[in-house]
């Protein structure tokens, strides 16, 4: 049992997205969680809710000396996220490859993907480099389904990636490997065998297809129970995930 002060006034979640889900059930709960953003280049923090200030889903809003805004913004408002600010770092030490790589114009890339609403509320969408592009132009991004995976009863985590299955190598399909804890799904859906998990899942699975534009959809599951490979800071490492997808595919 945790024994919390009654004077703490706020909570601040970082490091990695905080599900919707996550953020409005402890805010029933009475607790002022808000969720925070920062990068090492930037001294960390970029943005951060408050009790006055904050948005569901939202990292809130820039500090006010950091200046953001998001360029190459597609249809959706949704564009990499750029800063600028005296907290931003100089840049890498001995890397000008890196460095000029990194800034333009004394903006930094984040290597995010973001859209800011009217009011200046940043709601971080992905990491550039995991987008998935499909045949169409759509852009996938991995993190927003993994968060409605992540919601199934039994899933301990997920790993969204994009699939060729069929003789066109550009057309690629959207899959889930999906970590479960299989004790816990054998209870919750009174199942038994191998089979029957992997069917209740995937039910389980068709429901949320039914609530995204169909090019989002989830065509192919993989079921285990081993973790994902993350980081240190408990991240995903989605080259190394594909990696060891590719060896069993």
């Amino acid at each position: 049992m945790i024994f919390l002060d009654g004077n703490i006034k706020l909570f601040i979640s970082g490091a990695a997205a905080l599900g919707r889900s996550v953020e409005k059930e402890y805010r029933l709960l009475g607790f002022n969680l808000v969720q925070g953003y920062g990068l090492t280049e930037t001294s960390p923090v970029v943005a951060v809710g408050s009790n006055r200030f904050y948005k569901l889903g939202s990292i809130g809003k820039s500090v006010p000396s950091v200046d953001a805004k998001i360029i190459n913004a597609n249809k959706e408002g949704i564009g990499e996220l750029v800063v600028k600010g005296p907290s931003i770092m100089l840049g890498y030490y001995n890397n000008k490859e890196a460095t000029d790589a990194a800034f333009d114009n004394g903006w930094f890339y984040t290597g995010d993907l973001a859209k800011i609403d009217d009011e200046g509320y940043i709601f971080i969408c992905g990491r550039k480099k995991s987008v998935i592009v499909l045949k169409n132009g759509k852009n996938i991004f991995p993190e927003e389904i993994e968060n409605l995976v992540n919601r199934i009863e039994g899933v301990n985590e997920s790993f969204i990636f994009g699939r060729q299955m069929t003789e066109d190598k550009d057309d690629l399909k959207i899959n889930v490997k999906v970590v479960i804890d299989k004790k816990r799904v054998k209870e919750v859906y009174k199942v038994k065998t191998d089979e029957d998990i992997y069917k209740a899942i995937h039910a389980k699975i068709k429901e949320i297809n039914k609530i995204m534009p169909q090019y989002k959809a989830i065509r192919g599951m993989i079921i285990t129970e081993e973790p994902l490979i993350k980081t240190s800071t408990n991240k995903i490492k989605r080259e190394a995930n594909m990696k060891e997808i590719q060896k069993i595919s």
